[in-house]
């Protein structure tokens, strides 16, 4: 058996800064719109659990007055101060919006001190510079991108990009918002025609190309928040992540999120569904009345349906959580014309979801709590048809979607082709998948973990009667610890001289309290 490798998870995201270029052809509406949809982002990830995906940025307005608006800072630690400077962004827009545009020498100035403020928040933060994460900066402009791309490009020339991984140049091709999932317009990478004569530096020249992406997007919500989401990503590159052997050959991958993990936001318990009410969720409540330990009550769901979809159009990457099955229901309180009423009508609703291979939409309904300030968000939920029952998985919203980009597949020689198809065809192929010929280990696993619980606990005293049929009256008893059984054994054996028939401590535990686990 192999060694258990480990790797750093989100341990090399970069710092980001962040330039908005508010001159004209850029419009106040698409401002607010990036401002809007930062703002979103930044308040989902300081809302997550578990390591930060990303923890540092810096915010500068580019026009004819330049301005650091957010210093290079924690968001996490300021995010009042990050709220008030997005609200100055949106009051003042128009103010700068439409005014001349700003010179090379002030794109340069703020370049320079953006790379100031990195060095200053990380001198602080974390000693050894090797520690540093790189800078990445992100620019967002309406001008022409030959333009705009070309005044970047002379200022990065004046500054040290040691600590640059990337710069990103976004262009806004529309100046008003539009809010279509499946735009017909995508995200487009454009290659922008190389800049003559501002590179005095070969080496320099090549690093610049190679850290700069240009690329062009309709100015909607949906596009914007692909970039930002982008940012949550793990950007580490130090091991792969995942090892998938395929006969004698070991592909090795990097694994991406499609969805953010439900489990790891504030609002958990909207998105799934508890049928256990240990299971830990806000909504659950105990009952004061009763006299028994952990009773408690789980709220009855009510869910609307909001659309019927094509099973072949709800991709299975967008599908998440516990599965349940959904049955008409058998409660003994309703009447019983009434629940044969709603059992014909379920079954109607499988059998017609099934004939034409469509998918039910529900969305949950929340009740508001008098105590609660803001409405609870509502999770989706779709309804799968089989035999008169219905699957119920939870299914995506756009919050927890992250980019993942085109897959673009390149050509394959053939001598590959053979190597998978033999490696492939090596293995065993079967009809259907079947869980009950398939065995995790985990009864073993907890069967183990159970008895090194219960060997590690300290003895505990208690009374077990002795019955000795010939010598001891029925009556008397005695105070003994309770070893384990083969110790018990191994004492009867040395002691046979007392004929004694008895209940070792633990034997007799286990019969008095059959379902008590300890």
């Amino acid at each position: 058996m192999e060694k258990l490798e480990w790797r750093g998870a989100f341990q090399r995201q970069p710092a980001y800064y962040l330039f908005l270029d508010m001159t004209a052809p850029m419009s106040v509406h698409n401002l607010k719109t990036i401002c809007q949809v930062l703002q979103d982002l930044i308040a989902l990830s300081v809302s997550l659990k578990g390591t930060q995906r990303f923890s540092v940025l810096g915010i500068y307005a580019l026009s004819d007055r330049t301005k650091c608006i957010f210093p290079m800072q924690s968001i996490k630690n300021n995010y009042a101060k990050f709220q008030f400077s997005i609200e100055c962004i949106q009051s003042t827009a128009s103010l700068f919006n439409g005014k001349k545009t700003f010179d090379n020498e002030q794109l340069t100035e703020s370049l320079q001190t953006a790379i100031q403020q990195y060095e200053a928040y990380y001198q602080g933060a974390v000693q050894d510079k090797e520690e540093w994460p790189q800078l990445q900066l992100i620019f967002f402009s309406a001008q022409f991108a030959q333009k705009f791309v070309k005044d970047v490009e002379e200022s990065l020339t004046a500054i040290e990009l040691a600590y640059i991984r990337q710069v990103n140049v976004v262009i806004l091709r529309g100046r008003y918002l539009t809010s279509s999932f499946n735009s017909s317009e995508s995200t487009t990478d454009i290659q922008v025609p190389g800049s003559q004569g501002i590179f005095d530096n070969e080496e320099k020249e090549n690093i610049i190309r190679s850290i700069l992406h240009v690329m062009e997007i309709e100015a909607n919500s949906y596009q914007l928040e692909s970039i930002f989401k982008n940012w949550l990503h793990d950007c580490g590159t130090d091991s792969d992540h995942l090892r998938l052997t395929i006969d004698k050959m070991v592909l090795r991958c990097d694994i991406k999120e499609c969805l953010l993990n439900a489990d790891s936001l504030p609002t958990t318990s909207q998105f799934f569904l508890f049928p256990n009410s240990n299971l830990p969720q806000p909504t659950a409540r105990v009952n004061p009345s009763s006299k028994q330990l952990c009773i408690t009550k789980v709220p009855v769901y009510t869910m609307e349906a909001v659309s019927v979809i094509r099973r072949e159009g709800l991709c299975e990457s967008l599908i998440f959580g516990h599965p349940f099955v959904a049955i008409a229901t058998r409660c003994w309180k309703i009447d019983w014309d009434e629940l044969e009423r709603n059992e014909q009508q379920f079954t109607a609703i499988v059998e017609y979801l099934c004939k034409n291979n469509l998918v039910l939409l529900a969305k949950r309904q929340s009740s508001q709590f008098p105590s609660a300030e803001k409405a609870l968000p509502a999770g989706h939920f779709a309804f799968f048809p089989a035999k008169n029952t219905l699957l119920v998985k939870s299914v995506a919203s756009k919050e927890l979607v992250m980019p993942l980009g085109e897959m673009q597949a390149k050509e394959i020689p053939e001598e590959v082709k053979m190597e998978i198809f033999q490696s492939l065809k090596n293995l065993e192929e079967k009809d259907f998948y079947n869980p009950l010929a398939v065995s995790s280990g985990l009864y073993d696993y907890l069967t183990s973990s159970l008895s090194k619980i219960s060997k590690s606990r300290p003895s505990t005293n208690f009374v077990v009667p002795i019955i000795n049929r010939e010598e001891e009256p029925a009556k008397k008893k005695k105070k003994c610890a309770v070893p384990p059984i083969s110790e018990m054994q191994t004492k009867k054996s040395r002691e046979s001289s007392f004929k004694t028939d008895f209940l070792s401590a633990s034997a007799l535990f286990k019969k008095r309290f059959p379902n008590n686990l300890e």
